[in-house]
């Protein structure tokens, strides 16, 4: 190949616009790549993990790294199955460092502290919406142009997928899950009425749901922030928690009459009677003082109640001195 009158030479990899081509059309070398950049960032957020709040960690992450893993991935997405949880590795453990989580935490548990987004989830949506774009002519000509016809197209009956785009023929795994053949399978799959939205952001709005945290539970100062995170995830310093983390082999409580979980420590340990009658005080002026509400709130209170709530289960959490 000649480009200018100069002979090409011919490479295993060549990095174009961010992304690293292979010869071979495997994306492994690109991810490597996004993973390891994407890794150090998070040992620097790392740093930080006792200092700033939940709120402002997030923020970092959905900033300076997850984008990171986001980019190009229309393109890219048809890596292999171990590229695709190398990259939600990284996401788990900026999860780990915003909730302050213990490795071996159930990540079932981790998912429903947080609410985020599996990362490829993220990169379905953010296909469809480029999808979206080039259906819809908003795209660069080099793609509107190359997009497959309807399948009424030519036809003299009415048919009754008549409104899909026609699919690429395929013949191998690698084609059938990149960009044009698994966007045109995903766009047929929506609704019509979902595919005839012109405008973008209400595209958006019709298959993207937002889903967050509980908002207390980025309420109160660091440290008992975090530890009330690892008492809902069941990944504390309790010995009932290290015991199921395999950490230590005994769960029994130091006070010697049962197992130090949750209920044990918030209800039942005699070591923190006096520090008890004051979070009961202050729980049943407002609500019932059950284990539930202590750790996830109460949802028939309004947000500055829950706070008074968490406010003072925070005090117990550092008043018992259980983990210093």
């Amino acid at each position: 190949l000649f480009f200018d009158d100069t002979e090409l030479n011919s490479v295993t990899q060549h990095k174009h616009l961010g992304l690293t081509l292979s010869s071979n059309l495997s994306w492994s070398s690109h991810i490597n790549e996004i993973v390891q950049g994407a890794s150090k960032m998070c040992k620097v957020l790392k740093h930080f993990k006792y200092v700033i709040d939940r709120k402002s960690l997030e923020t970092i992450y959905f900033t300076f790294i997850r984008h990171k893993l986001d980019y190009a991935c229309q393109v890219w997405d048809n890596c292999t199955e171990r590229d695709k949880e190398s990259i939600e590795n990284v996401q788990l453990s900026a999860a780990r460092i915003v909730t302050g989580a213990k490795k071996g935490t159930s990540h079932h548990l981790l998912n429903q502290e947080l609410q985020w987004q599996p990362l490829s989830d993220r990169r379905s949506q953010i296909k469809l919406l480029h999808m979206h774009k080039i259906v819809h002519k908003t795209a660069p000509s080099y793609l509107t142009e190359i997009l497959p016809e309807k399948v009424c197209a030519g036809s003299r009956y009415p048919l009754r997928n008549s409104n899909d785009i026609k699919q690429l023929k395929a013949r191998t795994v690698r084609f059938k899950r990149s960009f044009f053949p698994d966007c045109i399978n995903n766009w047929n799959e929506l609704n019509e009425d979902i595919r005839k939205i012109i405008d973008l952001e209400e595209f958006r709005k019709s298959f993207v749901s937002k889903s967050s945290s509980n908002p207390l539970y980025y309420f109160g100062k660091r440290k008992a922030n975090l530890i009330h995170s690892q008492l809902r995830m069941h990944c504390s310093n309790l010995n009932g928690h290290l015991a199921s983390l395999h950490v230590i082999d005994d769960p029994t409580c130091v006070c010697l009459n049962g197992i130090e979980d949750n209920e044990h420590f918030f209800l039942d340990c005699t070591l923190y009677y006096t520090c008890r009658l004051k979070l009961i005080n202050i729980v049943t002026e407002l609500g019932n003082f059950t284990l539930e509400t202590i750790l996830y709130g109460d949802v028939n209170l309004d947000i500055e109640q829950n706070c008074v709530i968490f406010q003072a289960v925070h005090d117990y959490i550092m008043d018992s001195g259980r983990f210093y």
